[in-house]
């Protein structure tokens, strides 16, 4: 596909509790970090010259930490139909504020995904003996707030030698119960093992789809920069090509991914994104 005339969605719940849609040809400055880590994701995203009664709609104050905002973002290019653009982050607003710069309005939105869900949940349960590991990591699951699914791979089949009580923040729980495998992207619930991997098509990644340049090793992971990639999932599989290391070319597990940049009709700016990749051995599909 041509990667050419970005176009954006970003689906904003508002005061009231109902959605209203931000859209091209309005310009979209954004910056969406998402992990495999116990941490939550991050999006920024600035939009220009919205009416006041959208911007009065729209507003959450910083310190407002109980509510629950959602916020999508839907991106990509003119050949895909507006009703299918990928989703590239879904989340809560932390905070939304309005304000003139020049000639301009300008709001900007700080947002997360999973950030609520990681200091809001609460579990308190007695287990008896023999307990399946899975079994427990479901309950903490279901104890987080403002979760959709829950995946959790085939890794898991402790069971407990004796009774243990759940009791506290089911996040910090869940890091201890799936030895470091508990993420959040997208709203959803992750409890994988380092070879496994979310079931799906193979993402080729290489100079014909926007690779930019050569794949930086950083420790355990490789870096691969390209143009706007909004179809990535974090834990999918990626197939890399590279003509200037054709030692990186392999498959690899999506670990990170990090977009940046603008999309607008009426002004100029890059968009690219960074993918963090991880190397592994027999990776194992797991159904989401």
């Amino acid at each position: 596909m041509a990667k050419f005339n970005r176009k954006f969605i970003l689906k904003v719940e508002t005061v009231a509790g109902d959605h209203i849609e931000i859209a091209s040809p309005l310009t979209l400055e954004f910056s969406v970090v998402r992990h495999n880590l116990s941490s939550a994701n991050m999006g920024s995203f600035t939009v220009y010259n919205l009416n006041e009664k959208t911007r009065n709609k729209i507003f959450k104050d910083q310190y407002d930490v109980s509510t629950f905002r959602a916020i999508q973002l839907f991106a990509g290019y003119s050949a895909e139909d507006t009703n299918s653009l990928p989703m590239v982050f879904n989340g809560n607003i932390r905070s939304a504020y309005s304000y003139r710069t020049g000639s301009n309005f300008r709001t900007d939105f700080e947002c997360y995904d999973g950030g609520h869900s990681l200091v809001n949940g609460f579990v308190s349960k007695s287990l008896p003996a023999g307990t399946p590991q899975v079994g427990i990591i479901q309950i903490l699951m279901d104890s987080l707030s403002n979760i959709n699914e829950k995946v959790i791979g085939s890794t898991y089949t402790d069971q407990t030698k004796r009774g243990i009580v759940l009791f506290g923040n089911p996040a910090e729980l869940l890091k201890q119960y799936t030895n470091g495998g508990f993420y959040i992207d997208s709203r959803n619930a992750y409890a994988l093992d380092k070879s496994e991997v979310i079931a799906g098509d193979v993402l080729l990644i290489n100079s014909n789809s926007g690779l930019l340049e050569t794949p930086k090793r950083a420790e355990a992971t490789l870096e691969v920069s390209t143009l706007f990639e909004p179809k990535l999932k974090i834990s999918q599989l990626l197939k890399l090509e590279s003509s200037t290391t054709k030692f990186f070319s392999g498959t690899y597990k999506v670990v990170g991914v990090s977009h940046r940049g603008v999309i607008s009709d009426s002004i100029g700016g890059e968009c690219r994104t960074t993918i963090t990749l991880w190397a592994g051995n027999a990776f194992r599909p797991v159904v989401n």
